[in-house]
């Protein structure tokens, strides 16, 4: 069958179940009609389970949709997914979110995160979910790195971060730190390493 007919026609007219079976199989390709039937059915699904996996492919996938719902979803519940089911969580799909163009909801997550009250897993929770984010996003190139790392030291200078925010924040910063210098360490000068160092 030719995929292109599959995203059109054949997987709008599937049950849920078996629509996220195909997902699972090409949500890599993040083809556009995809995610258009996609975001249309768990618009629509009344099983909130469904609803939950299918926004997980959309973040996935890179939609804001699925970011979206998913930032709807802390503000309702103050709390972190299930770490028993964290591999098919929406929360673990976060992690992935590489793009730079996502940081701004991201970083209203850091603040959901540590706002007082909110309970998140000891182990792989959303702390170190929107720490691998930040950092992938920072790993790119020098001006994404530059862009987490000042948005970062910003949030350092806001006088209502807590403790357990800065401890975050201080830890994601060394990381991203360390890995642009590794990544880097062939070409680094003078300029590169006050760059690293938070100097320039």
């Amino acid at each position: 069958m030719d995929i292109d007919k599959f995203y059109r026609e054949v997987a709008k007219e599937l049950d849920d179940e078996t629509l996220l079976y195909a997902v699972e199989k090409l949500y890599q390709r993040k083809h556009d009609d995809l995610v258009e039937v996609l975001t249309k059915r768990a618009n629509a699904a009344e099983n909130s389970q469904y609803r939950d996996r299918m926004m997980r492919y959309l973040i996935l996938m890179g939609c804001n949709t699925g970011i979206e719902y998913f930032i709807h979803q802390i503000k309702q519940t103050r709390a972190a997914a299930d770490e028993f089911t964290r591999e098919e969580s929406m929360q673990n799909a976060i992690s992935g979110i590489d793009d730079i163009a996502k940081m701004s909801y991201i970083l209203e997550l850091v603040n959901l995160r540590f706002e007082e009250g909110f309970e998140d897993n000891r182990f792989n929770g959303l702390f170190s979910c929107l720490r691998k984010s930040l950092i992938a996003m920072g790993e790119k190139d020098e001006k994404n790195y530059n862009k987490v790392k000042d948005e970062l030291e910003m949030m350092v200078v806001d006088s209502t971060v807590n403790l357990e925010m800065l401890n975050f924040i201080n830890i994601t910063l060394d990381e991203l730190r360390s890995n642009f210098l590794k990544m880097n360490e062939t070409f680094l000068d003078i300029n590169g390493v006050k760059l690293m160092l938070g100097l320039s």
